[in-house]
């Protein structure tokens, strides 16, 4: 469903600020090899957030995850992605659990599990992740992982519309067209409600 490139392995803002650590470490190496200099600085800084991410912390594991998935500061390894996204995902940290439904839902680094995946992108959406709610209509669409479900498919693309994504007005349009005026009435309903939940 998904095509394995830069934009729908969209790196995070967290993990963008790691890799601007590994910048300025880099810059701060002012020695006759600074190419050496700055993989050292690198390899300390991915040391550092390894032994968060082995203390427990969430947010460090979902780094983590990261830096593997897209090969930044390590070698790209999706299997270690996946483990440490499984990690972070245990402990309901919403942007893990998102990335880690992609994993799974391809089969990158585990076997693929579409129901898996299904969960996952249902966890996220609901803690109001837009890429996941986009992902999430997508597989209700498809009946990818659950019963295919138009309306839920119309629900979670208005919600992440509503959340000011105008690129999901396409979508809708694909959904609306298999479904009628009442279907699309009802989901317009259940998506209003959950922005009223979400609000409180």
């Amino acid at each position: 469903m998904h095509a394995k490139n830069i934009m729908a392995r969209s790196v995070s803002v967290v993990v963008c600020a790691v890799l601007f650590l590994f910048v300025e470490l880099s810059v701060l190496a002012a020695d006759s090899n600074p190419q050496l200099d700055a993989d050292i600085s690198v390899n300390a800084a991915v040391e550092t957030l390894r032994q968060a991410a082995l203390g427990g912390s969430a947010k460090s594991q979902y780094e983590l995850g990261g830096l593997f998935e897209y090969g930044q500061g390590v070698k790209q390894n999706d299997s270690e992605a996946v483990y440490w996204y499984e990690k972070s995902a245990a402990q309901d940290f919403a942007s893990a659990q998102y990335r880690l439904a992609i994993l799974y839902d391809n089969g990158w680094g585990s076997p693929a599990n579409k129901e898996k995946a299904f969960e996952l992108y249902n966890a996220a959406a609901e803690k109001g992740v837009e890429l996941a709610q986009h992902d999430l209509a997508i597989v209700y669409f498809q009946g990818s992982g659950t019963v295919k479900n138009l309306e839920q498919a119309y629900k979670w693309l208005r919600i992440a519309e509503l959340s000011g994504n105008a690129l999901m007005q396409k979508h809708l349009k694909l959904v609306a067209a298999e479904m009628s005026l009442e279907e699309i009435e009802k989901a317009k309903e259940l998506a209003a409600i959950w922005f009223k939940q979400s609000r409180k």
